[in-house]
């Protein structure tokens, strides 16, 4: 397959390596190996054999997303909740100090035992108006002097509300970035296609990111069939981001969902990644490698 991707042109890949589960798919870990690689290296392997192709390799890391992790189920304090007091979509709370650590362990521990290029941020976020735990109750009480529950949408304790979320994420990613630059590594970052109002619905403000300069590339993922849509959206990610960092716009092939509702022909896929190129983007980043064909992989190499 690598042989496929290095044909067609590709030069960095993003293999998964640590999802929902905190189970990571490399072995140099203090975390619990999968069971998918409990013989084999699988990010080892495909590290080496990417340089052997002239790719690099950014590991994804699920950041924030981990509440089916041994972590959370022995502290369930740490899942984040909303406002029902009910989980979302295994989301931790990322305001809570041992949440960051453990977070920020499977980033320390690749870049300290993997010659890797880079290492590669996703769920860097809240779900959507996370968190309401105990914790973060407590702290906005402290904080806002009325509860949570009591605050209205658009008030100055809202505001303060959203600035203490986007800290959290923001901290965060400045960390890893802090880190990455000891350890002569880039960091790369999947992020939502709809700022700014991710800033308020999943507090992640990415484009504060590229110019402070906290991320060495960003992947919007513009993932929308709706071409008005599209490209609404990735003007206003080249406008925003204003060349202060490499941006690879995200593209999909095959999401024929009620959200997304994409499912590309490989020749319109040509036509999409031709007309990211003429928009003046720096890169394209195609989601997911599975969806990929044969055919898909010849239309992008002519790109």
């Amino acid at each position: 397959m690598l042989d496929k991707w290095a044909e067609a042109g590709f030069n960095l890949l993003i293999p998964a390596v640590r999802g929902a589960t905190g189970e990571t798919l490399y072995h140099a870990t203090e975390h619990p190996v999968s069971k998918y690689a409990k013989d084999w290296d699988p990010l080892a392997v495909i590290n080496e054999e990417a340089k052997l192709r002239g790719m690099q390799v950014h590991p994804w890391i699920s950041v924030f997303r981990g509440g089916r992790s041994a972590f959370a189920n022995a502290h369930p304090e740490f899942v984040g909740k909303n406002q029902q007091g009910e989980t979302e979509d295994h989301f931790l709370c990322a305001a809570q100090d041992e949440v960051q650590e453990w977070a920020f362990s499977f980033f320390k521990e690749i870049m300290d035992n993997y010659d890797v290029a880079g290492i590669h941020h996703d769920y860097v976020r809240y779900n959507d108006y996370l968190c309401w735990c105990d914790h973060c109750k407590k702290v906005f009480k402290r904080e806002a002097g009325i509860k949570m529950d009591e605050m209205e949408k658009g008030s100055a304790e809202w505001t303060k509300w959203m600035t203490m979320r986007v800290h959290h994420i923001n901290k965060f990613v400045w960390r890893v970035q802090k880190e990455s630059k000891k350890s002569g590594k880039e960091t790369s970052a999947a992020v939502f296609a709809s700022y700014p109002h991710c800033i308020e619905s999943v507090a992640q403000d990415w484009v504060t990111w590229a110019h402070e300069k906290w991320v060495d590339y960003l992947l919007p993922m513009n993932y929308w069939g709706d071409k008005e849509k599209f490209n609404k959206l990735a003007k206003r990610h080249l406008e925003s981001v204003n060349k202060s960092v490499p941006l690879f716009e995200g593209v999909a092939n095959k999401l024929p969902d009620e959200v997304f509702n994409i499912d590309l022909f490989p020749e319109q896929l040509f036509e999409l990644s031709q007309h990211v190129k003429t928009m003046g983007f720096q890169g394209i980043c195609y989601f997911v490698s599975e969806s990929l064909s044969d055919e898909d992989l010849k239309m992008i190499k002519k790109v």
